[in-house]
């Protein structure tokens, strides 16, 4: 998340609060947090009024990562990617990013 503290608008993005003390190697106990997945198109489009804010906004969060920071989330399936209501801005998504468990990094040749 510090990684997004910097670069255009970091409440856009929401990294649940990991649980350390109850995570496990195999397990991680992050916050619960409701939202709609990213894959719903009708929710999105019914919450937020158009599904394409959502996604839009999520192709720039997940290039930063890859192209800026060289970080690329290796799970990244619609149950991992939910968007609720940005708590900071009202009528505005957020998009809410799940599962950390496993990262793989680019090099920077790859990012230029």
């Amino acid at each position: 998340m510090d990684n997004f503290r910097y670069v255009g608008d970091s409440s856009d993005l929401y990294i649940p609060k990991v649980d350390v003390l109850k995570s496990t190697k195999r397990t991680i106990l992050m916050e619960y947090v409701e939202g709609v997945k990213i894959n719903d198109i009708e929710g999105l489009n019914a919450k937020f009024g158009s599904a394409k804010i959502c996604t839009d906004m999520l192709i720039k969060i997940f290039a930063k990562m890859i192209f800026l920071h060289g970080h690329v989330h290796c799970d990244a399936h619609p149950g991992n990617i939910l968007v609720r209501p940005n708590p900071d801005r009202p009528g505005r998504p957020q998009i809410v990013l799940l599962d950390h468990g496993m990262y793989g990094s680019t090099s920077h040749a790859f990012r230029k």
